[in-house]
């Protein structure tokens, strides 16, 4: 394996651990990518789909059934 520069202060060298190690280290890195990539979507939603939509009509509540 070879070192992976982050930035000028950061770098990782996998290579000086033993192979257990490396594979955790893989193990982890690729959980942190599962939960903090960005994940594509594979699917569009056409905005005319969800606008303009039919809604029912609003009917106030009476307060005496609220309070009953």
């Amino acid at each position: 394996m070879e070192t992976l520069k982050i930035n000028p202060s950061m770098e990782i060298n996998p290579s000086i651990l033993p192979r257990i190690a490396q594979r955790e280290l893989y193990d982890f890195y690729q959980f942190l990518v599962s939960k903090y990539a960005l994940k594509k979507s594979s699917q569009k939603i056409a905005l005319s789909d969800i606008v303009p939509r039919q809604v029912s009509p609003f009917v106030p509540l009476k307060r005496e059934s609220i309070y009953a």
